[in-house]
């Protein structure tokens, strides 16, 4: 999904950037709920408490990697649900969430590997 972000930023679908991203997130969040706790979480809203229980004391997840997953989770929803364009972002905006989805994705994969 990071790669889909990357080459959604290419073509300039912004809001594709957002959906991807938070997708990338979500999965690598599900991923490490599995690992953690044996349990395949499959609602937004379950996935973003869990991980946010797993990580609360976790020092590779900083603050802002911490809200992420609830931020990107609006960018997931200005795509699907914003057909007027209002919430569009920029270039600048779409590479900011695509470098904050890999070091979210970093993150977790460093959790796991430890």
């Amino acid at each position: 999904m990071l790669e889909r972000g990357h080459t959604m930023l290419g073509v300039s679908l912004y809001e594709e950037v957002g959906r991807a991203a938070y997708m990338a997130c979500f999965h690598a969040a599900q991923g490490l709920i599995f690992e953690r706790d044996d349990r395949v979480m499959k609602t937004h809203h379950g996935v973003r408490s869990e991980f946010h229980r797993l990580t609360r004391a976790e020092a590779r997840i900083d603050d802002e990697l911490r809200g992420f997953l609830t931020e990107a989770y609006k960018f997931k929803t200005a795509a699907d649900y914003d057909p007027s364009g209002q919430m569009l972002f920029t270039a600048g905006d779409a590479q900011v969430v695509l470098d904050t989805t890999a070091r979210f994705v970093e993150a977790i994969a460093a959790m796991l590997s430890a």
